[in-house]
């Protein structure tokens, strides 16, 4: 199990499993202290396993007396105590249901319990209570699970501090002593008889026992100073040695006296600097500084911090350093809120729990937890609890002025925003509510490629420097590319979308976003469909997706590509987007084919929504337009277009600066649909009448349809882009209108949900290596098992057959078909199939008019056949050629490749390749190739052999090509500089480049681009179609030359 799948079943959204969810309240309550997500993945690294405890001490009158001095409500028991301690922080927690809140309690009591055995009356540890395992879809454990545990950690360390700080008449002696035993040089720490601790006397390291973390921090503390005196005793002894020592002279004295005072002299700086007692912190944690003094060793000054929280005494730091810069360096001041210098337990009152549950979980996992110090007693002055919202970012009414309006004012704002956002996640905390709508006015590098990203033009030069500093390479390449693919949708035309899938009855449910950006679907929808609705966005960019989170903490966010997330099919009742804009494919391994980017979203929307689920996008408007190849051919079975309109390319001007004539449409899932012919915007697209370069589907056609919001016009690149002109001032009405005409989906009773995440099991009888490293459509083996992974899976030991027959008009079988061997029947009637079980199944939809099988219908079967011997050893023969060509064809691509590795490779090739001929024939044999030309590589194989006539008989037959002789493949060849401009670019051109502008720098060093521009001259040109999209490219004269020369010029 993944830590996403362990999520999803805490959030309900899988089903509950009751022996892992034992599993983990177990081991939770071992850890409640850790991190959330260090936590998570601890358990499925360790595979829950939990250790046994140790009943060396009773805390029974511990408890006792612990409840007798801090307790204001005569709390009897610990339970007790807990319930009162968290009632009043769980009051002010709205985002809790009173389930949700017992739960918590209920969890933080069997914490407790396993932290202080506390047994109950069948002398076992407290029972889990049946709440706990509640089969409650609404409820989100991971949320419960946290306060619990921030609850459990108050708790306990408030007890574990009265038991160091107070000395309680009352408490009972322990039962076993600490004692101390020296053997063969080292120190040992006996509780009774059991070793506890060793200090080794020679390297000064402790090594600690297993039982050793279950000892109560008295014990532990008679341990540590224990060891501290004798390392102490050890270190005085040695200085001693020293200064007896005969290669001990005055002058070394003298040194050793100077530099003590030296010393000294940096501890008085100090400890003005440092007071005793001052807290301070150190490495993100805050301590108390307990001591500041000549280390009386090597000129260093020795510091000790202690920490009174629950991270015990090992890790309270001992610190020697050189001088009050280094100490300077590694501690921080910090200002309390409010002195607590009162040893006595307080009661739990508001002031004290106020902040007991600043954390519910933020549904993303690769937010870090908050230092759990700062959460639950935060000292350091700055952002208060106060300041983090308790809901996510919502647009305010009036968006008039919200946005930056020029080109500079959006610049300086999404700087600004990823400024902001860096610092969020260097200090690990959520953005208030302030720096939220700074965030949310972040609209991305859509349309402004021209000047900003333009490294030719100094205009902005300032703000790019100011950019990269802020991001890595990768991030800043990313922003430059997107500045041509995304752009961001103005919330006036999300609210309207909104408002129509309100009026048709939508209400909420699972929601998805797999485009979200910053999440501006979000923040415009309606609190009532929120209050009911399940949030899931994606994004592909990292600084996008960061500020993502910051504006939507209770969305599930994945920063990942669509096609990466493992989304199940049938789970969401509403996917909708504003699909990126790009002409290039997405490879899916679910799919058989890559799709066209806006293809890719509207189908795999559609399959990711429940039957009579909606998929509303605004997409290119190729998704409808394209004349070939065109995704609604697929998706017509199964889909009602409900309607689209067909915006302006003014729609996107005012937030993302560009124009773009766009589409928004609306799909309803139905796989009981009865396919209609007439279903106009299904039937494919037409010539368009005006301009037949362009093709346009037939529901936005005409002059006055009511759809397109705005006058087409056909521009002269790419040979010819049909655009719809804004002609109008009043847009959101003209939405408005349009919307008006497209329908309401149908009712479809369906209200089942899969759930959220694929839950990928795996088939540990497949060798690793074989899940690992198997590509997609390739064949492998591990021994005599043969493996062959397609979309399905890996398959084992099988091949796809198929076989056919005749049947009547009930489907009653009536006759094999005549080309059947006797053989062939018999294997398949054995294997005693049913059509449920067969891969496909295809039947005519006409009988046949002729012949002996008149008035019957065939029938053809796909289904998976055991592979024979023979079988597996001509696949493991191919497998062992395809890998070997490959091998040898790889290193044929080095200019500098060993001739001795190209011939040892070669000689195999052709050992390997006879063997296999004279076993099984040649590769392109119709018996080989039927076994393996569903391998990806099969054609690179099969072109090992020549094909040829034989003179004799007429035959074709075939020989081993030059492969078997020679390389054949020509060196990639590496040009590390050249001596002029020219040679640049016909470096560039020669390798596929195009006029590459920063490949040419980097082959031309001392030369910027400009310089290399105008070493140039008119041998580079610019390209006009790029500029028309708002992007500054170079052709070659030649390149500029060739063509459709008039559209270039126009």
């Amino acid at each position: 199990m993944e830590v996403m799948q362990l999520l999803a079943m805490f959030r309900g959204t899988i089903p509950k499993d009751r022996e892992k969810m034992t599993l983990f309240l177990r081991y939770q309550a071992q850890h409640f202290e850790e991190k959330w997500q260090d936590l998570v993945e601890n358990f499925l690294t360790e595979e829950g396993k939990i250790e046994e405890i140790p009943h060396v001490y009773s805390f029974d009158q511990d408890i006792v007396s612990f409840l007798e001095a801090s307790s204001e409500n005569n709390d009897q028991d610990l339970e007790s105590y807990t319930r009162s301690f968290g009632q009043a922080g769980l009051g002010k927690l709205s985002q809790l249901s009173n389930f949700e809140k017992n739960l918590v309690l209920e969890v933080a009591t069997y914490n407790l319990s396993t932290r202080f055995y506390i047994q109950s009356e069948k002398e076992k540890l407290e029972p889990l209570s049946e709440l706990v395992f509640h089969q409650n879809q609404d409820v989100n454990l991971v949320n419960v699970y946290r306060v619990a545990n921030n609850l459990s950690d108050r708790v306990s360390r408030d007890i574990e501090e009265f038991l160091l700080m107070v000395d309680s008449k009352e408490l009972k002696k322990e039962v076993l002593e600490i004692h101390f035993e020296e053997k063969e040089g080292d120190v040992l720490a006996y509780l009774g008889s059991e070793l506890m601790a060793t200090l080794d006397t020679v390297t000064d390291l402790v090594h600690h026992e297993e039982n050793y973390t279950q000892l109560p921090l008295t014990q532990k503390l008679k341990i540590i100073t224990h060891f501290d005196e004798v390392k102490a005793i050890r270190e005085k002894s040695k200085q001693v040695e020293e200064s007896l020592s005969p290669s001990s002279d005055v002058e070394q004295e003298t040194e050793e006296t100077n530099s003590f005072s030296n010393v000294d002299k940096i501890v008085e700086e100090a400890l003005r600097e440092y007071p005793i007692g001052s807290q301070v912190s150190y490495k993100g944690q805050v301590f108390q500084l307990v001591s500041i003094e000549n280390a009386q060793l090597n000129d260093l000054v020795r510091l000790e911090l202690f920490n009174d929280s629950k991270q015990l005494f090992e890790e309270n730091p001992i610190l020697y350093l050189n001088s009050l810069k280094e100490i300077e360096q590694v501690l921080s001041h910090v200002e309390l809120e409010k002195e607590d210098s009162d040893i006595e337990i307080e009661s739990p009152s508001e002031s004290q729990e106020i902040d007991l549950f600043s954390y519910l979980e933020e549904d993303n996992e690769n937010e870090k937890d908050k230092d759990k110090d700062k959460e639950t007693k935060p000292l350091i002055s700055g952002i208060k609890e106060t300041d983090v919202p308790v809901q996510d970012f919502d647009f305010p009414d009036d968006l008039e002025n919200f946005y930056p309006k020029t080109n500079r004012e959006k610049i300086e704002t999404n700087i600004a925003a990823i400024e902001l956002v860096k610092r969020l996640e260097k200090e690990r905390r959520q953005a208030s509510r302030e720096e939220q709508e700074l965030l949310a006015k972040y609209v991305g590098w859509g349309g402004l490629a021209n000047e900003f990203f333009d490294e030719l033009n100094p205009k902005y030069e300032a703000e790019r420097l100011t950019l990269r500093s802020l991001v890595s390479k990768s991030e800043y390449s990313t922003m430059k590319q997107s500045s041509l693919t995304a752009y961001y949708t103005d919330p006036m035309i999300i609210r309207q979308i909104w408002q129509k899938l309100l009026d048709d009855g939508f209400e909420g449910g699972r929601i998805l976003d797999p485009s979200m950006g910053t999440g501006n679907f979000f923040a415009a929808m309606p609190r009532s469909i929120r209050d009911k609705s399940e949030l899931y966005g994606v994004e592909l960019d990292s600084v996008t997706g960061a500020i993502a989170k910051q504006l939507h903490p209770n969305v599930h966010i994945e920063v990942l590509g669509f096609e990466e997330v493992p989304y199940q099919n049938n789970s969401f009742d509403l996917v909708l987007t504003n699909v990126p804009f790009g002409n290039f494919r997405i490879a899916d391994k679910n799919y058989d084919k890559p799709y066209m980017i806006h293809d890719y979203f509207v189908k795999h929307s559609l399959d990711l929504v429940r039957d009579g689920g909606q998929v509303s996008i605004i997409s290119s408007i190729g998704t409808m337009d394209k004349r070939t190849d065109n995704v609604l051919q697929e998706i017509k079975s199964n889909t009602h277009f409900l309607g689209g309109v067909r915006l302006p390319d003014t729609a996107f001007k005012k937030i993302a600066g560009t124009r773009v004539t766009t589409d928004l449409l609306f799909f309803q899932k139905d796989q009981a649909k009865n396919l209609n012919e007439e279903e106009l915007v299904f039937s494919g697209s037409i010539p368009f009448e005006e301009d037949k370069r362009v093709w346009i589907n037939p529901y936005f056609d005409g002059k006055y349809n009511t759809q397109v919001l705005g006058e087409y016009e056909v521009r002269n690149f790419n040979g010819g882009t049909l655009n719809v002109k804004g002609v109008s001032e009043t847009l959101s009405t003209d939405i408005m209108k349009a919307l008006d005409n497209v329908e309401g989906p149908k009712q479809i009773d369906n209200s089942l949900k899969a759930p959220v995440f694929i839950q990928e099991e795996v088939d540990n009888s497949i060798p690793s290596r074989i899940r690992e490293d198997l590509a997609l459509y390739s064949f492998g083996y591990e021994e005599n098992q043969i493996y062959y992974r397609d979309t399905h899976g890996i398959r084992k030991s099988s091949k796809v057959d198929e076989i056919s027959y005749y049947v009547d008009e009930k489907g009653d079988f009536k006759a094999w078909d005549s080309s059947l061997s006797e053989h062939k029947i018999d294997r398949f009637v054995q294997l005693h199939l049913t059509d449920e079980e067969a891969l496909d199944v295809y039947k005519s939809e006409e009988a046949s008019k002729r012949g002996k099988y008149k008035g019957l219908f065939k029938k053809t079967v796909f289904y998976e056949s055991p592979l024979s011997d023979k079988d597996i050893s001509r696949i493991r023969g191919m497998v062992d050629l395809r890998e070997t060509y490959q091998a040898l064809i790889e290193i044929q691509r080095h200019q500098d490749y060993s001739r001795t590795d190209f011939q040892v490779l070669l000689s195999k090739l052709n050992r390997d390749y006879d063997r296999f001929v004279s076993q099984f024939g040649y590769l392109n044999a119709s018996v080989n190739r039927n076994l393996f030309d569903s391998d990806d590589k099969y054609s690179l194989l099969a072109s090992l052999e020549d094909e040829y006539i034989d003179s004799k008989d007429q035959k074709v037959k075939y020989k081993k090509s030059l492969a078997f002789e020679k390389a054949l493949v020509r060196p990639e060849r590496v040009i590390a500089r050249v001596s002029t401009a020219l040679d640049a670019l016909n470096s560039s051109l020669s390798d596929g480049r195009g006029v590459d502008l920063d490949y040419m720098v980097s082959i031309y060093p001392e030369h910027s681009q400009a310089a290399i521009l105008d070493e140039l001259g008119d041998q580079v040109l610019m390209d006009p179609e790029s500029y028309l999209r708002g992007e500054r490219k170079y052709l070659s004269k030649n390149q500029f030359l060739s063509g459709d020369i008039l559209n270039k010029i126009e």
